[in-house]
Formats: C-alpha cells, sequence, structure tokens
C-alpha cells in the first residue's frame, strides 16, 4: 500500500437510524471519535434526532446530520442522503445494521460512492418478527452483495455471511471496541449504588444489562435466578434495560421474585452499575453478535457466565463458563459456581485481555485499515 494514501485523511460518513439507547449505536459514536481523533474528517448521519442518547459520546471534530424523517419514509430519506453525500463527498459511506445498509445500496443506484455495510448479529430468529421485518431482512442478504465491504462485528456473524453464499473476500471482521477507561472497577461507586439500590454488603448481586427483547434470555435468567433465591435469599438480580417486547413484570411475578429483583429502564451512567454487582450473566438466546455488555463486565473485572452465542466464547476465553444457550439448569449451576467473593488477582486478568483484545484504540485501527485495503482494491 502507498505510504502516501496510508496517511491521507479519509471522509468517512456513518449512517445510523438514530443515537438512541442501544449497542450499535454507541459503537457508532465511539467509532466516530476514534476515527475523529486519528485525523480523520468525520459526519454522522441519521434520520432524525428526537431520541440522542448518545450524542454527547460525539466530539465536536464530527459533523452530526439528521435528515428529520421517520424509517418507513423512504423517498425522503433516500433524497436527504443523497443531499448529504453530494454535499460532504465522503471516500466512504459505512451503515450500520441492515435498515441503513439497505438504504445505502440503493443509493447507489444514483451516485457513485464506496459503501461499507455494517452486519452486527448473527443467527437471529426472525420468525418472531412482523412480517415486514422478515421480508426486509432477505432483501437485505441479497443486497449486501453489491456492497464494496462488510464489516462483521464477530467471527460468527462473517461465517454465517459466507454459508449464506456471500463472498469470504469481501467480509471483514472488526470487533466491537469497549472503553476500559469508563469501565472499571470502583469501589466509591460501588458503595454508592449499593445504598442506593438499598442491597447490604452480604447480597450478592447478578446483573443482566441487555433491551428487553426475547433474545436477550430474561427468561430463563429469571427462571436460573428463581433456583438461587429459593436457596439462599441474599442473591438479588438487577436488571437494566428498556423495551415493550418482554413482558418483564409479568415473569417477575410469575416467579415470586418481586422482593428480589429491580428493574431499571434507563440508565446513562450504566458503568456505575457495573461496579454494584458480583456477577454478569449474559443469557442471550440468539441474535448476538459481539456481545457490549459482557465485554464491559469483564473489563470492570467481574466475574461473567455467557450462553455460546455470536463470538462471546471469544470474548469469555478462559474467564468464565460458557453454557448452552437456554439451559436453565445449566445457568442455575453456573451461578452456584461463579457466587464467591471478587478475587482481584481474577479481576485483574479478565480486565486485561479485554483491555488487550478489545480497546477502543483497537476499533479504530482496525476499521481505518479495512477501508484503506477495500480502496486499494
Amino acid at each position: 500500500m502507498n505510504d502516501a494514501k496510508q496517511t491521507t485523511p479519509l471522509k468517512i460518513m456513518l449512517l445510523i437510524k438514530s443515537l438512541s439507547q442501544g449497542g450499535a449505536e454507541r459503537q457508532c459514536c465511539v467509532l466516530a471519535e476514534q476515527l475523529a481523533g486519528a485525523g480523520h474528517l468525520v459526519c454522522v448521519v441519521v434520520y432524525n434526532n428526537t431520541d440522542s442518547f448518545y450524542k454527547s459520546l460525539l466530539p465536536n471534530s464530527v459533523c452530526l446530520v439528521s435528515l428529520n424523517c421517520g424509517r418507513w419514509n423512504i423517498p425522503s430519506l433516500l433524497s436527504g442522503l443523497l443531499r448529504q453525500i453530494r454535499i460532504f463527498k465522503p471516500d466512504v459511506v459505512y451503515g450500520f445494521m441492515s435498515h441503513s445498509n439497505l438504504l445505502l445500496l440503493v443509493s447507489s443506484i444514483f451516485i457513485q460512492v464506496k459503501l461499507v455495510c455494517g452486519v452486527r448479529a448473527s443467527k437471529y430468529d426472525m420468525s418472531a418478527e412482523p412480517i415486514q421485518a422478515r421480508i426486509g431482512e432477505r432483501l437485505h442478504r441479497y443486497a449486501l452483495r453489491f456492497a464494496d465491504l462488510i464489516i462483521a462485528n464477530s467471527n460468527a456473524g462473517k461465517h454465517e455471511l459466507v454459508d449464506v453464499g456471500l463472498p469470504y473476500e469481501k467480509i471483514t471482521v472488526v470487533a466491537n471496541g469497549i472503553d476500559t477507561e469508563r469501565f472499571q472497577f470502583n469501589h466509591n461507586t460501588r458503595s454508592e449504588i449499593r445504598k442506593a439500590l438499598g442491597y447490604t454488603d452480604n447480597d450478592r448481586v447478578i446483573g443482566l444489562f441487555a433491551r428487553l427483547h426475547p433474545m436477550k434470555g430474561h427468561s430463563v435468567l429469571l427462571k436460573a435466578f428463581s433456583n438461587i433465591n429459593a436457596e439462599n435469599k441474599s442473591f438479588k438480580l438487577l436488571l437494566i434495560g428498556s423495551g415493550s417486547d418482554v413482558p418483564i413484570e409479568e415473569l417477575i411475578s410469575e416467579t415470586v421474585l418481586q422482593e428480589s429483583v429491580k428493574l431499571l429502564q434507563e440508565c446513562k451512567d450504566i458503568e456505575r452499575y457495573y461496579s454494584a454487582i458480583d456477577l454478569y450473566c449474559s443469557a442471550s438466546l440468539y441474535g448476538e453478535g459481539f456481545p457490549n455488555a459482557l465485554s464491559e463486565a469483564m473489563s470492570v473485572g467481574l466475574p461473567c457466565i455467557a450462553t455460546d452465542v455470536g463470538d462471546s466464547a471469544l470474548i469469555l476465553s478462559n474467564y468464565g463458563p460458557l453454557i448452552a444457550a437456554g439451559d436453565v439448569q445449566q445457568l442455575t449451576d453456573a451461578i452456584r459456581s461463579c457466587a464467591a467473593e471478587r478475587i482481584e488477582a481474577d479481576a485483574k486478568a479478565r480486565r486485561q485481555h479485554i483491555v488487550q483484545n478489545f480497546g477502543l484504540t483497537r476499533l479504530g485501527e482496525r476499521t481505518i485499515l479495512a477501508l484503506r485495503q477495500m480502496s486499494e482494491r
């Protein structure tokens, strides 16, 4: 690769529906920050800015543009996107998730620009999704073949794309980046949050921080926790996440756990709550690519349990039990085995694993390398 081209700043446009609460939205913002910090010109385009939960993560050097359209107003979204591409004149436009990818690929009919499509899930079960979502995903899978580059955030995602016939050489893996400075253990924060939530020093608090969606496995974790709580009332469960796809209050009521389970709907300072818990459970049933919360918990040094979904095995490595998705008994046994007191040497090793392999700097470096290699093809 030409040395001059390696150092020339790129003009990069990132397209995402919104900056609302969610893993892809956070990754879009931290990637924009890393790219801008490396000297590249970055523009983030959202459909609308009515929900800008993560806007504060963007540095002033990043241009944020709203198309002021809903997701189903395709003609206005397309015309607005084409206008922004003509104004910004990017070297590459990078879409986050299927709807944005489809919008980008349609735009390529009208304007020539290098297109990158981001894929952030694996083995997503579409059977319970509405008909328009299922049709959209089929169109997405077909349209991906016209992208200049596909960036999957997991090896599991890449393998699935190859299995459905997409070219191996067109797909690269760039793992999500974790802000390890933000996600680290703090004794003072632990005391403060636990006091606010009514936990005692003797309580053993299990956490699951994820949107309320069937894929995240809340129902399975509640069943396993019910088994544990029946044996020892000092165990508590803290759930943080929003959404309406899981009747969480009904599930908690069914397992008679109202006194032992707390649910927080929205939390901007989520990093503080990792310090307050003793064990993190990633109970996902399907659909994960790179589970951010599992990585964040390990960055804080927490003992972790994960189901074998997406790249959880790679993230967890040998630092905790990996169990079958949906297996209540395995999850119950794993919680029992991980309920010991925090061991600082183990906590340090878990954190170092994330720092070395999944830090923010790696996210920026891997993304730029992928974009430059695409430009050379």
